[in-house]
């Protein structure tokens, strides 16, 4: 009878992958850490409290005037086809943060408007929100108004900064960006930015995506 030692090398080998595999994630989930004071650059599944600190966040009220909180480099602007989107009147380089928005949540119980320099309008959780935390929809602010290309020139860090009681996520440049350019983000890389975090459980130190 024909021995496949290679095919018994990998049924040897994938158990003890998997044993190793467990062993780091229950060690990682070991060293979770409780928020008492601040911090930057936190990894979200290495915090033990986050149900607590998620359920002091309030949902986003049904009137926002985003003229009043948007940063002066971004703006809010009409790009035709009745869409809005956010363009910079600054330069950035590769890997420099762009903007750090609070997180709060799109209210299951009413629609939020949003009053801006160039209108006003209705932002739902199910087109608008970019990422979920614990089964909540995410309001970024005016985050939400990014618009999505398959070549993006902006992205979401997988680690989210903690000040003064208050969760930030933070949107960085994947390219040089110009004055006047529209800022994108990749609508599918989204999914991998949950990816991302659990990869980043399994390490001690920040990555550099």
């Amino acid at each position: 009878m024909y021995f496949n030692t290679k095919l018994f090398s990998y049924i040897l080998f994938f158990p003890l992958f998997i044993l190793v595999l467990v062993f780091i994630i229950i060690k990682k989930k070991n060293n979770r850490f409780d928020i008492s004071v601040n911090q930057d650059n936190v990894n979200i599944l290495e915090i033990k409290n986050l149900q607590e600190i998620i359920n002091t966040i309030p949902d986003i009220p049904p009137l926002v005037d985003f003229s009043e909180i948007t940063p002066s480099h971004i703006i809010i602007s009409d790009i035709g086809n009745e869409e809005w989107g956010l363009k910079v009147n600054k330069s950035f380089k590769k890997g420099e943060l762009i903007h750090s928005t609070p997180i709060s949540f799109f209210s299951d119980n009413y629609d939020t408007k949003i009053i801006t320099p160039i209108g006003e309008k209705y932002i739902y959780k199910s087109t608008h929100s970019c990422i979920k935390i614990l089964r909540r929809h995410m309001f970024a602010y005016c985050h939400t108004l990014l618009n999505h290309s398959y070549i993006p020139n902006c992205y979401y860090s997988p680690y989210l900064k903690f000040s003064n009681g208050q969760l930030y996520v933070s949107l960085f440049a994947v390219k040089n960006i110009y004055s006047g350019d529209e800022l994108y983000i990749n609508y599918i890389s989204l999914l991998f930015f949950y990816i991302k975090l659990y990869i980043s459980i399994l390490f001690s130190k920040n990555i550099n995506w």
